[in-house]
């Protein structure tokens, strides 16, 4: 083996663990074994289950901390024993919270190839103070590569200062073949699997359901603060609907194959995996411009539509698309081509051209 690169993330994601999962094959093919660093093993925000991973991988010791609505991991000793243990060839960091940064310092200290992962974008950021910005600016500047998770991200960082020729995609994915090849019976029109929080905009939901009518069905699949709000006014309203509850991601593509469109409206989302999960399942999506995948992923007219947050306008795109056959059955194909570009294989392979970079880059300047 040449070496170690450490991966150092958050907690472990159901759409990012087959990534890295894949990620270790290519790497030990190039004789490079993968360690992957979680700061915890969950968030308070977060039912996910543990995930299998055929990955190398620690669980740090720490503590988990929140701020507003975000929360910050502190790992300091826990992480820098491991990384003078794994003694890397090269660090990524996915953040930029005090346990991130320590790694970035490391890394920097150490001489070793540091590599910026995120998926933030201008519109996510757009509320950061000065010393976030600087914080990122000096750790993009104090890289060899950055890893964006969509064109959105790489955006970001070039907006922060990272060259072009620097910048490498890792894309959100999931296992497409997982939705597919289902020719089950749509039992209701609409889906909505979200956390049931602010952010989500249940509060739209109910007026785009108010103004369809009972002639429509709703799925909700989901949980959240809002929730017991949530389920009485769809009770108070008239709303024909069915509470499916929580359920964890690798139950998921069973509801998607129930509904015929996914609505999707978010105040702000870096990305949205969920769009991901509908169109391999081959449903359009109705979103906001403030999700992350509207235009790169979801196509205006093509695979769904993004739309401004009046219900009264998803509500007539609803009932156009939903009554056109051939306009569904066009988006419903678009859906399912276009999501095919985002993989897991294509995920994991844009982390290795940023490794592969990064340790040539270290090797000219020897």
């Amino acid at each position: 083996m040449i070496g170690t690169v450490c991966l150092i993330t958050n907690m472990p994601a159901p759409y990012r663990v087959p990534v890295f999962d894949r990620l270790s094959l290519l790497l030990k093919e190039l004789h490079i074994q993968l360690l992957v660093l979680y700061l915890s093993k969950t968030e308070p925000n977060r039912s996910w289950a543990f995930p299998n991973m055929a990955h190398d991988h620690v669980v740090l010791a720490g503590k988990t901390y929140s701020f507003g609505k975000t929360f910050f991991h502190w790992n300091l000793s826990s992480l820098l024993k491991e990384l003078r243990r794994s003694k890397p060839i090269a660090v990524i960091t996915s953040g930029f919270d005090a346990s991130m940064l320590q790694a970035f310092l490391w890394a920097r200290i150490a001489k070793v190839p540091h590599i910026s992962f995120s998926d933030g974008t201008l519109d996510s950021e757009r509320r950061f103070g000065f010393f976030r910005r600087l914080t990122r600016r000096a750790v993009v500047k104090g890289s060899h590569c950055v890893i964006g998770a969509s064109m959105k991200t790489l955006a970001l960082y070039r907006h922060y200062g990272a060259p072009s020729e620097k910048c490498f995609e890792s894309c959100l994915c999931v296992d497409n073949d997982r939705y597919q090849g289902r020719d089950q019976k749509k039992e209701f029109d609409l889906l909505y699997v979200s956390q049931i929080i602010h952010g989500k905009m249940p509060d739209l939901i109910i007026e785009i359901m108010v103004e369809l009518g009972t002639n429509y069905s709703l799925l909700v699949v989901g949980d959240g603060t809002l929730k017991t709000w949530f389920l009485k006014e769809l009770e108070e309203k008239g709303v024909r609907y069915r509470y499916a509850g929580f359920v964890q991601p690798d139950e998921t593509p069973a509801f998607f194959q129930k509904v015929r469109l996914l609505l999707f409206p978010t105040r702000r989302d870096a990305w949205g995996i969920v769009a991901n999960e509908a169109c391999a399942a081959g449903i359009p999506v109705l979103t906001t411009r403030e999700a992350g995948v509207a235009g790169e992923l979801i196509i205006d007219g093509e695979n769904g539509f993004v739309l401004p947050p009046v219900a009264s306008v998803w509500a007539e795109h609803i009932r156009t698309l939903l009554n056109d056959r051939k306009l569904y059955s066009d988006m419903c194909r678009e859906a399912s081509s276009r999501v095919r570009m985002f993989t897991c294989e294509r995920a994991a392979r844009g982390i290795v051209d940023a490794v592969t970079a990064s340790l040539d880059e270290q090797a000219r300047k020897r």
